[in-house]
């Protein structure tokens, strides 16, 4: 089923209608049996197609199943999708004027219409989902609270003597906490105070801003010494609200254009100014330490991970490849358009060290689905923090992360010579300009710098 969304499933019989909720369904046809595993959500989220004469997908009114057959839910939709599609046919466009439209319903079709037009990546919208959640939401659909006393253990150091001590203090205070639903464990919205978003201002938006310029939020943390957990308050990184104003100033020229809003309330809004640059500092000695534990792993489908790591790649282009993105004969792999960052298709050579790795995990009849299973789901792996911190602690190496391997490949490969259309085509560089100046770099000149960057260790 082409063009449908993570998540989203097809109602059986009823064509055009789709369902969107976090049951856990495959994609697939759903049929009566499967009604069931709906009884877990409090309503229902419904997308439709031909929504337009573009074709684009929309969001139908929610329907709540507290006390209804999951049946009538779907049939209610469909009747919502019949009405819509036959104002179509008379020509009469439904711009949802005299409906709530809530920012959650205009994210949800802002995405779909990208992901639909192969402008954005599955992966950058569940990433960008997240941030949505976390920040959009509580300026336009804001959660119940209620004032409550709550006690939090916050780490307290002191100098006694020559030595740092750290020890914990206990704090209660009374502060606003959210109200839980016992049932989902997830915040309630106060239904109240949804916000159209036609009523959303500058003011608003504004504010949440400054928050994310000067605000922190807190983390739970734990303290080796004792075991005990407490509360860290960390600042908002610089990079933060640059994003914001990114993601969701484009969600609002998406109103514009659908006529939802005649201004969008984020045009004159502003982050500060700040260098996004992150440097690889570890000594020579330990860069050649480093290098050997992940070529050396002990772990056969870790170390292939890691060693597509030092071929430049990112976690999520590592971690959905399939076996069909592999071809053993031209020693070739592909990263698939939809799981790039910046949703191109890219090719690159397969080092040999790779290959026979990768032989490893699976003889050729049995090369289907994911390379990398997790051997708990079966599905793709979540992470594999734990084994890179292990490395880490091994080598006394502090503050590297995953993603520092791309630069690590990049300082090496400048070290070198190579030139930066070179280098910006093996790390999948995003930047418009640079992307121009590497469109006619090859996949062979681009396993030249891969290949610099091993050799450079390997002697």
């Amino acid at each position: 089923m082409s063009n449908v969304l993570e998540g989203t499933i097809a109602i059986e019989s009823f064509r055009g209608l789709f369902i969107k909720n976090t049951v856990g369904l495959k994609c697939k046809k759903l049929t009566p049996k499967d009604y069931k595993e709906f009884k877990k959500e409090k309503e229902l989220h419904f997308v439709m197609r031909t929504s337009s004469p573009t074709d684009v997908r929309r969001c139908l009114t929610p329907v709540r199943i507290v006390g209804i057959e999951v049946s009538t839910a779907i049939s209610l939709a469909y009747e919502e999708r019949k009405g819509i599609v036959e104002n179509l046919k008379k020509g009469i466009v439904d711009t949802k004027s005299d409906k709530l439209i809530t920012v959650e319903d205009l994210w949800n079709e802002y995405t779909n219409e990208k992901l639909i037009n192969n402008d954005m990546s599955a992966n950058y919208i569940k990433n960008n989902t997240y941030f949505f959640n976390k920040h959009m939401k509580s300026v336009c659909m804001p959660y119940k609270k209620e004032n409550a006393q709550v006690s939090f253990n916050i780490l307290v150091k002191t100098k006694k003597g020559n030595e740092d001590v750290e020890t914990l203090q206990e704090v209660s205070k009374k502060q606003d906490v959210l109200q839980m639903d016992v049932k989902t464990g997830k915040a309630i919205i106060d239904q109240k105070k949804v916000v159209d978003i036609r009523d959303i201002t500058a003011e608003m938006l504004n504010k949440k801003l400054t928050e994310l310029k000067t605000g922190s939020y807190t983390k739970l943390r734990k303290h080796r010494p004792t075991g005990k957990h407490y509360v860290e308050s960390i600042p908002y990184k610089p990079a933060t609200a640059h994003q914001f104003i990114k993601v969701f100033n484009s969600m609002f020229e998406h109103a514009i254009d659908k006529k939802y809003i005649t201004v969008n309330p984020m045009e004159r809004l502003k982050a500060p100014k700040y260098k996004n640059e992150r440097n690889f500092t570890v000594s020579e000695e330990k860069q050649k330490k480093l290098y050997k534990a992940l070529m050396t792993y002990k772990e056969d489908k870790f170390r292939a991970i890691f060693m597509f790591l030092l071929n430049g790649r990112r976690k999520n282009e590592i971690l959905t490849l399939t076996w069909k993105d592999v071809n053993f004969d031209t020693d070739t792999y592909t990263i698939q358009h939809y799981n790039s960052k910046n949703n191109e298709e890219y090719s690159y050579g397969l080092p040999d060290h790779i290959k026979v790795t990768l032989s490893l995990l699976a003889s050729e009849d049995l090369r289907t689905g994911l390379i990398f299973k997790s051997d708990r789901t079966g599905g793709k792996i979540d992470n594999f923090d734990k084994r890179w911190q292990s490395i880490m602690s091994e080598l006394d190496i502090s503050d590297v992360t995953r993603h520092d391997m791309r630069r690590w490949v990049g300082n090496t490969a400048i070290n070198a010579g190579q030139t930066t259309s070179e280098i910006a085509y093996v790390l999948g560089h995003s930047d418009d300009r640079t992307v121009k100046r590497y469109a006619k770099v090859r996949t062979e000149t681009a396993a030249k710098v891969a290949d610099g960057f091993h050799n450079h260790f390997e002697e």
